[in-house]
């Protein structure tokens, strides 16, 4: 029997839009799991209660890694967005100093370095090891094998892809978290300096998409 849909839900990606088209599609049987970031122990204990529940939940997304995903959820089919990597930490930050989470001016390390990449390669402790080529590469190789992932900059295309990808009877929605922030050019050196990994992921999967 195969697993749920599950969304690798990274921030500031049009996740939110996505997530809420999926629900539609599956009234009452989809769950969203806490963020991982902020309490483990909580994502944990949700992520055992929707593995216990009866019918299974056939539709769960998060913003947590595909290392913990897949401990629950071993046959799944994977989904996600992925946004470009300056505008979307930008984002994130933003988001962070209008929760109160940020209290310095912006630096790298307000958020996860290299999130998108942490979030996709599916290897033990992603949020806290080195930002390396095996990093890298590790989420390449995963990404090869989801179900979908699309773009946020390019999303009315990846939906299309997507209504193929998981059979989806419609691809309408209404966007939700719409932030357009323009990144200040003083911070874009900083923002690519601890963003080198997912850089190269989002180039190197708009090519394999898209063909550039």
């Amino acid at each position: 029997m195969s697993g749920p849909v599950v969304l690798v839900h990274i921030p500031k990606t049009a996740g939110s839009t996505f997530a809420a088209l999926l629900k539609r599609e599956v009234p009452g049987r989809s769950r969203r799991v806490p963020p991982v970031f902020r309490k483990p122990e909580r994502t944990h204990e949700r992520l055992r209660e929707v593995v216990a529940a009866a019918p299974p939940f056939t539709f769960v997304h998060g913003h947590v890694p595909l290392t913990v995903w897949r401990e629950y959820f071993p046959q799944a089919r994977f989904a996600t967005f992925l946004r470009e990597p300056v505008a979307r930490t930008y984002s994130h930050y933003r988001h962070a100093l209008e929760v109160g989470s940020a209290l310095e001016p912006f630096e790298v390390r307000t958020v996860p370095d290299n999130l998108q990449t942490r979030l996709l390669c599916g290897l033990p402790d992603p949020l806290t090891r080195p930002a390396d080529d095996e990093l890298l590469d590790a989420a390449l190789r995963e990404l090869d094998g989801f179900a979908f992932y699309g773009f946020t900059e390019r999303f009315d295309e990846s939906l299309l892809l997507a209504r193929d990808a998981l059979a989806l009877r419609s691809i309408e929605y209404r966007a939700e978290n719409v932030r357009g922030s323009v990144v200040p050019p003083d911070d874009v050196d900083a923002l690519k300096r601890g963003n080198e990994l997912d850089l190269e992921l989002y180039a190197h999967a708009l090519r394999l998409r898209f063909g550039r």
